[in-house]
This record gives C-alpha cells, structure tokens and sequence, in this order.
C-alpha cells in the first residue's frame, strides 16, 4: 500500500482495526471484506473485486465489542488493485456519522 510520511491531512485521523465487513451494491451485489483501518467519515478496505469511484455501498460492520452490526452506507473514492495480489484497496467515505462507530474509533485511539 501506499506509505504517505507527511502530515495528516484528513480532518478525521484514522486507526488501525481488521473487522469484517459486508458490502452490498444497490444491485445487491455481495462481498465480505475486512477493514485495514477507519476513522469518523471512512474506512479502508481489502475487497476481492473492484468497485467504481461514486458507487453506493452498503456496510456491515462487525465490532467485537458490540452483540449488533452497524448498518452505515457509503460511497466509493477509490478501488486500486494491490500490487502482487489478486485484492483491492478500496476507500469508501461514509454519508453519515454512527455514534457507536465513533465511540470504537475513539477507544482504539
């Protein structure tokens, strides 16, 4: 993957967490994935299959420390293919905020 060494410039900074994750496209298309990381407004995911910039996703996010899934939709900013692999590194910012994520977000910081 990429190894920015600047400043943080997202204006949520993210942590490190590997949770599962289902993605779901309006036409019901299905992939679990797990998550690299994520922060207040995105996550970072290792998909099998590429999504479009501007897709709609729907995620379900397993917590560990929680019995229920979160349910929050999102948007695809990009789907790179990982060098030497047959996965995809794929950025989707969240539309909106799920208290329950942030206060993962915020113990794992």
């Amino acid at each position: 993957m990429n190894t920015y060494k600047g400043p943080e410039r997202r204006k949520f900074p993210r942590v490190s967490a590997s949770l599962l994750v289902s993605c779901r496209t309006k036409e019901k298309d299905f992939d679990l994935s797990q998550s690299e990381n994520l922060s207040n407004q995105g996550i970072l995911l290792l998909t099998r299959k590429k999504y479009q910039k501007g897709q709609a996703l729907e995620l379900i996010i397993r917590l560990p420390v929680l019995p229920a899934n979160i349910k929050i939709d999102g948007e695809v900013v990009y789907s790179r293919r990982v060098p030497k692999d047959i996965i995809y590194a794929t950025g989707v910012k969240f539309y909106s905020f799920d208290q329950e994520l942030v206060d993962f977000i915020s113990s794992r910081s």
